[in-house]
């Protein structure tokens, strides 16, 4: 199965996936309209916690992403999200894409020491992309319990299901604001960040 940057300087690159249940990619819909919204990224660093093929992270760098820090932690979709790294031009070292392989929340607290050395603006400037398997609801909790410490001062997307994944409602996210909702059928991406 193959995916495709919708837009940007990247747009109609196909990315590739693997089959079967090991991964459950943002669908084409919301993607798009994710990325309608923001279509101007420049500068901006992204980072993906649960990367499976890329397409969300590849999307944010075709919209000019100065960073994209992918993480995946099953080893065969890593090696197809690496084969995808491939396909992107000027890839040809880790100042703009950042691979790890390794689970989410130690991922989180490596990318925090990353992410404190950066200047103020730059610190404004990054997005947390939060998308676990929708039925993980612990996961959701852990890494937002995480990112609720007052460390961050960026914006979180979070993606989840209706009828699977966290609600909108969820006491977890009493400490976020959010400043948009983009739905598509059951999925939706909240636009967040965490009150002052």
């Amino acid at each position: 199965m193959s995916l495709q940057i919708l837009g940007g300087k990247l747009k109609g690159i196909k990315l590739n996936t693997v089959d079967g249940k090991l991964v459950r990619p943002t669908s084409v819909m919301l993607r798009r309209k994710i990325f309608d919204a923001r279509q101007i990224l420049d500068g901006y660093s992204f980072v993906d916690f649960f990367a499976g093929s890329g397409a969300v992270g590849f999307e944010a760098l075709s919209r000019g992403a100065e960073k994209v820090f992918f993480n995946e932690m099953n080893a065969k979709v890593f090696k197809q999200l690496k084969n995808n790294s491939k396909l992107i031009p000027n890839n040809s070292n880790e100042t703009i894409i950042n691979l790890s392989k390794m689970d989410a929340i130690k991922y989180l607290e490596i990318f925090k020491q990353i992410y404190l050395n950066y200047k103020i603006e730059q610190q404004k400037e990054t997005i947390l992309f939060v998308d676990p398997p929708y039925e993980l609801h612990s996961l959701y909790i852990k890494i937002l319990e995480a990112i609720q410490v007052s460390w961050y001062i960026g914006e979180i997307w979070i993606e989840s299901d209706k009828h699977k994944g966290i609600a909108q409602d969820h006491p977890i996210l009493d400490k976020f604001t959010i400043s948009k909702v983009y739905n598509s059928s059951t999925q939706f991406v909240l636009f967040t960040k965490l009150k002052n």
